[in-house]
């Protein structure tokens, strides 16, 4: 075993390690790195904030050596086989415009709640499902504008917030979807091309009876893995989009609707919506759907809520369309 191969190896150790600290805390050499490695640099946000900077750096590294193998190993080897608007226009454009939108994303800040007008407040509505008026972040101290959230890693209540992405260390939300959509669709689009491309050349070769040089081989088997990576995750933002929702609302409208599964989502005469509890004296209690609201309510007139379309999404414009550019303004 090379050095090299030895200290990857021992890399992805102390990864799998620290990950499953949390699972095994309590054992006497696990105890050790979930309190002095796992807990500070995984829990804790505010300690170690060069750690949010490892996943772009292996982007942008792993970016930079698929392009320098390529024109170093792979390009000589079918150069004949590539058309002229591909050596000259396509690839060089697809090698500049994906880490270029991705370093855009990375540097255009989402806006927050801090920042925002009161035509930007007046943009959505609270639904009083999941957003409810006179409601302050317990960290900000300022009202959350509906489809707000705070991020723990950059400690401010982003509008329209949908994740933080890892890949580009930065929230996504209104202001730069559409700087991130483009760096996820032309990641997609430009493995998409290598990936297919490549197949295509290595069959050829094949089919005239010549061995596939190897480097051909693994830049193409790398260039599918990414593929399936970015496809996947363009797929998962698009059905996202399509109906209206965000990354950090679909986990809220799931919620939403296991409630409801369970005969627990009520919704009363005079259009607010509840949730139902039987204490134990066997009588039923009512909460709001708004976490920040801890009061107990009495009920008589209500319905209780079994078919989702019953429940509005009133983000929802109605088409995949419609929703992207209302995320994009």
């Amino acid at each position: 075993m090379g050095f090299g191969t030895f200290l990857v190896v021992l890399v992805i150790l102390q990864i799998l390690i620290l990950f499953i600290s949390p699972f095994f805390k309590n054992t006497p050499f696990i105890s050790i790195y979930y309190k002095y490695a796992y807990e500070p640099v995984v829990q804790d946000n505010k300690k170690y904030r060069w750690k949010f900077h490892i996943v772009p750096i292996f982007y942008i590294t792993l970016f930079i050596y698929l392009v320098i193998n390529f024109y170093a190993k792979v390009e000589p080897l079918i150069h004949d086989k590539l058309t002229y608007f591909e050596r000259f226009f396509f690839i060089p454009i697809s090698i500049i415009s994906t880490p270029f939108f991705g370093i855009i994303t990375m540097l255009i800040n989402p806006d927050t709640a801090l920042m925002y007008s009161n035509d930007s407040i007046k943009k959505y509505a609270y639904d009083r499902i999941l957003y409810f008026p006179d409601t302050e972040c317990k960290t900000c101290k300022v009202e959350k504008p509906a489809r707000s959230k705070h991020c723990a890693v950059c400690d401010q209540c982003i509008l329209v917030n949908d994740h933080h992405c890892v890949w580009v260390n930065n929230c996504i939300g209104r202001g730069n979807f559409l700087y991130f959509y483009l760096f996820l669709f032309d990641n997609t689009l430009f493995m998409s091309y290598a990936s297919m491309r490549l197949l295509e050349i290595t069959l050829n070769f094949r089919r005239a009876g010549e061995n596939v040089p190897r480097d051909v081989m693994t830049l193409d088997i790398l260039c599918g893995c990414f593929l399936f990576i970015c496809g996947t995750f363009s797929y998962m933002q698009l059905l996202i989009v399509k109906d209206g929702m965000t990354t950090n609302e679909k986990d809220k409208w799931y919620t939403i609707q296991c409630l409801m599964e369970d005969k627990k989502l009520v919704k009363s005469s005079d259009n607010n919506w509840y949730i139902s509890f039987v204490n134990d004296q066997g009588e039923t209690e009512f909460y709001s759907t708004n976490a920040y609201d801890h009061k107990k309510y009495q009920l008589t007139e209500y319905k209780v809520i079994d078919n989702v379309e019953d429940i509005p999404n009133i983000y929802d414009k109605g088409s995949l369309w419609k929703n992207f550019k209302d995320f994009c303004e």
